[in-house]
């Protein structure tokens, strides 16, 4: 039997700076009445309706920061503003055979970051790195000793964030459930890692995140 797959992309824009950053549907109604005479012998009153819409997605939702950015010293791990909050949630009712939810952050090209000014200076993706929740190991992009599983292992620069079975936080034995990782990353200057920075110049690129149901 064919194995089941289900994947969802998503992106968050990079921004560094170095020195010498379901439709909605919205609006409102106005329900008005004149009213006369005096309190207590007239009521005064107003009546109006909103309408009320819910939907079930069955399948993967992804939801990631929309920046994050860098202040870059040489010499440095330097640390992004915020973590690559990976959250998931997944409804698999009409979806079968699944094992894993799998999440990996990943760069389109081995540049992960470019210099606005046109001069062509690049961050390179393997001047990356990442470390989960805090406590983790700081892996650059690409690394080979990842304790975690990877559904894009022949990519050229990515590092997984978590593989976790369907049944994590469900209620309802795997058909839904949902995971959350935090992933510091951090662009490498360090004396093992030599980026040649422009005074003042700003960078930017953007990191992929990929979910997927295998």
């Amino acid at each position: 039997m064919k194995k089941s797959l289900l994947i969802l992309v998503g992106l968050v824009a990079l921004s560094a700076v170095a020195f010498a950053q379901n439709p909605v549907v919205t609006g409102t109604t106005v329900y008005a009445k004149n009213c006369t005479g005096a309190a207590g012998t007239d009521p005064c009153t107003v009546q109006g309706s909103t309408l009320l819409v819910a939907s079930k997605i069955e399948g993967i939702t992804l939801t990631l920061p929309n920046e994050i950015d860098f202040t870059l010293i040489k010499g440095a791990l330097n640390k992004g503003t915020q973590p690559l909050t990976a959250a998931t949630t997944w409804d698999l009712s009409s979806y079968t055979d699944v094992t894993s939810i799998v999440v990996d952050a990943w760069f389109e090209t081995n540049d992960a970051m470019t210099a606005t000014d046109g001069s062509g200076a690049t961050i390179l993706a393997t001047d990356m790195v990442g470390q989960i929740a805090n406590a983790g190991p700081q892996l650059a992009f690409s690394a080979t000793n990842t304790p975690y599983n990877s559904n894009l292992a022949g990519y050229a620069a990515v590092l997984p964030m978590y593989s976790v079975p369907p049944t994590a936080n469900s209620s309802d034995n795997g058909t839904s459930g949902w995971f959350s990782v935090d992933m510091n990353l951090f662009v490498d200057t360090t004396v093992n890692n030599p980026i040649a920075l422009a005074p003042g110049a700003v960078y930017t690129g953007v990191v992929y995140v990929t979910a997927a149901a295998i």
